[in-house]
């Protein structure tokens, strides 16, 4: 029998596709040909893959079942494994759902609690967390880290010094953090008190806070400049709302590339079912039932024109034309994956391929 592939990825041109293996190979495939152009064999089960936006380099994470975990990193030009590294586990298991990210180059990844750089041998960027954090999350510039530290303490890290530049409390205890796109702002909600707060990084200060009693996750806009915290767009430098995405309860959400469309998935509208939203004006959002059930995971297309869905108890991941929502499926080919959850669906760079991945 053959290994079960746990994880896979495309090229950002769309011609290779990486598979992870259950029993730690790293499959790479030239699409056009079927031609095997590289294999790797690690110790663990490879849970990740992520090429770096450029293509020249693709990170493994493997981790075992209890949680040790190593990334690899791989030269693409010529296929070379050019360094690994340990990674602190975000949790007591890091399990196959784990991400990673990568930076344009490949030289920084994002793993677990660790961020590590890949420059003149390998070195773990941020070696030692200021605390056992919890709910780990890094700015897109990549210069900021923060976390919770025993929930009543949110803490943020610069990733190069791995030096703790800020740290907010006065919370009985914090929910989950997100930061602004450069790692300046940072807004959190304090359940205690129901209040979503805003705090300036830099400054290490309350800059100020808005009643909020919503569970649903906080999301940045694209542009970084405003957060959606239930049904409301709120700008981070006035504190007000801004637009309305549409009311109810979500699990999960994707904004579309301009920042104006989002996909939600939940149930909190009475329904469980695929939605788009719209933002619009307060008192009249635009919301668009796609179709009914339970979903798990969600996607666009870099362009915005494709979006799919992977469905809770179906084989096919749906596949959507969202100028008129015409619908594709796009099947898996394996009965088992009928029960199964669908936990991460990605585009490759022009919208012509789709991985998804299903356990």
């Amino acid at each position: 029998s053959h290994p079960k592939a746990k994880s896979g990825a495309f090229n950002p041109r769309g011609n290779q596709l990486a598979l992870g293996l259950e029993d730690g190979t790293v499959l790479i495939r030239t699409l056009s040909t079927g031609r095997e152009a590289a294999r790797f064999k690690f110790n663990y089960s490879v849970s990740n893959l992520q090429f770096s936006p450029d293509g020249r380099r693709l990170v493994a994470l493997s981790s075992n079942t209890q949680g040790f975990a190593t990334v690899h990193r791989m030269d693409t030009v010529g296929w070379l494994r050019i360094g690994s590294a340990n990674v602190v586990p975000a949790n007591f298991l890091l399990g196959s759902n784990s991400e990673i990210v990568v930076d344009a180059i490949g030289t920084r990844v994002s793993a677990g609690r660790s961020v590590l750089e890949f420059q003149d041998g390998v070195r773990q960027g941020w070696r030692s967390p200021p605390a056992e954090l919890e709910h780990v999350i890094l700015s897109r510039d990549w210069k900021r880290v923060a976390g919770l530290a025993g929930r009543r303490s949110v803490v943020v890290a610069d990733t190069r010094s791995g030096e703790t530049v800020a740290t907010f409390d006065g919370c009985e205890s914090f929910g989950e953090p997100t930061l602004s796109v450069d790692g300046k702002l940072l807004a959190v909600r304090c359940p205690a008190t129901k209040e979503l707060h805003f705090y300036d990084v830099v400054r290490t200060r309350l800059i100020g806070s808005i009643q909020d009693t919503n569970r649903t996750p906080l999301a940045f806009t694209p542009a970084g400049d405003q957060v959606l915290s239930g049904a409301e767009l709120i700008d981070l430098a006035s504190r007000r709302p801004t637009g309305v995405i549409s009311p109810g309860v979500y699990s999960a959400i994707a904004f579309a590339p301009e920042g104006r469309r989002v996909l939600l998935a939940g149930g909190g509208f009475g329904t469980p079912a695929l939605y788009e939203a719209i933002r619009g004006s307060k008192d009249r959002p635009k919301r668009r039932q796609i179709e009914t059930g339970i979903v798990d995971s969600i996607a666009y297309s870099n362009d915005g024109s494709l979006a799919a869905a992977g469905f809770r108890g179906e084989a096919n991941i749906k596949l959507y034309r969202t100028s008129d929502w015409k619908r594709t499926l796009l099947s898996q080919k394996d009965e088992s994956a009928r029960l199964s959850i669908t936990t991460k669906i990605v585009f490759s760079g022009d919208g012509s391929l789709l991985v998804a991945v299903a356990e």
